[in-house]
C-alpha cells in the first residue's frame, strides 16, 4: 500500500502506515480471539455412531456429519464475523490509506484491493503448494 500510495502521487509516512496496518489488522485478531472464545465454551456437540455399516452407509453416514458440523450455530457464527471482521479491516485500510498517503478515495480501493488480493491470493497458493 505503501508503494501503492507513492506511485498514486501521495506522500508516504513509514512509521503512520505501519500504525494504520497496525490498526487496519485489529478485526482480524478481535475475530481469532472471538473464535477461541465460542469453541472453548461453547464446542459443536455432534453424535458419530459408529455401527457395522456397508460402505455406502458409512459414506451417507459421513456426510450426514460433515453437514451438521458445518452447519452448526458455532461455526456460522464464526463464518459471519469473520467476514465482518475482513470487511471492516479492508475498509479501516482504504480509508486510512486515502487519508494517510493524501490519495483520491478510488486509488485508496485499487490499492487496498491490490494489497488484500496479494494478501489472500498468496496464503492460498502457499496453502496449495504444501498441500493442506
Amino acid at each position: 500500500m505503501s508503494a501503492w500510495g507513492v506511485l498514486m502521487g501521495g506522500q508516504d509516512e513509514f512509521k503512520r502506515t505501519l500504525a494504520l496496518y497496525g490498526y487496519a489488522h485489529t478485526p482480524i485478531l478481535l475475530h481469532g480471539l472471538l473464535t477461541i472464545l465460542i469453541m472453548l465454551f461453547y464446542p459443536p456437540k455432534i453424535e458419530f455412531d459408529i455401527q457395522s455399516y456397508t460402505p455406502n452407509q458409512f459414506v451417507n453416514h459421513v456426510l450426514a456429519f460433515r453437514d451438521d458440523y458445518l452447519y452448526s450455530y458455532q461455526l456460522v457464527a464464526i463464518r459471519s464475523t469473520n467476514y465482518a471482521a475482513q470487511v471492516w479491516s479492508a475498509f479501516s485500510l482504504v480509508l486510512g490509506a486515502s487519508a494517510l498517503q493524501r490519495i483520491s478515495y478510488l486509488a485508496g480501493i485499487l490499492g487496498g484491493c491490490l494489497y488484500l488480493s496479494l494478501l489472500w491470493g498468496g496464503g492460498l497458493l502457499i496453502y496449495r503448494i504444501l498441500g493442506l
